[in-house]
């Protein structure tokens, strides 16, 4: 899979039309179903109301990316789940947050300036 999407990377230097199908396949659907999970969190007020919502996204697609075509190495699940839950903090409103640490789960009070 890494070395796919590097040489599909390297394809889309060279060919507007495979660059565009990729944006419009590939690249705008995942926004949106990252969009809705962030709408849904606001709604329960798990994210701060004033986050930046496409720089969240950013933050949150660009390991993958990353992992695939610079690092040469996958992005385990438990990559992803770390990731999630440094995310979410990083974005939590003022409040409480469960933090998971393996298994054991403990709260640390977050405080924002």
């Amino acid at each position: 899979m890494n070395r796919a999407f590097s040489r599909l990377i390297s394809d889309m230097a060279h060919d507007p039309a495979l660059t565009k199908a990729f944006q419009h396949d590939v690249l705008d659907v995942r926004p949106r179903s990252i969009r809705a999970a962030i709408a849904r969190g606001l709604a329960r007020g798990e994210v701060r109301k004033r986050v930046n919502r496409e720089l969240l996204i950013d933050l949150l697609t660009a390991p993958f990316y990353f992992r695939l075509l610079y690092a040469q190495a996958p992005l385990t699940h438990q990559d992803a789940n770390e990731l999630a839950e440094l995310v979410l903090r990083a974005v939590a409103p003022c409040q409480t947050v469960a933090m998971s640490v393996g298994k054991r789960r403990r709260k640390k009070v977050m405080r924002r300036d």
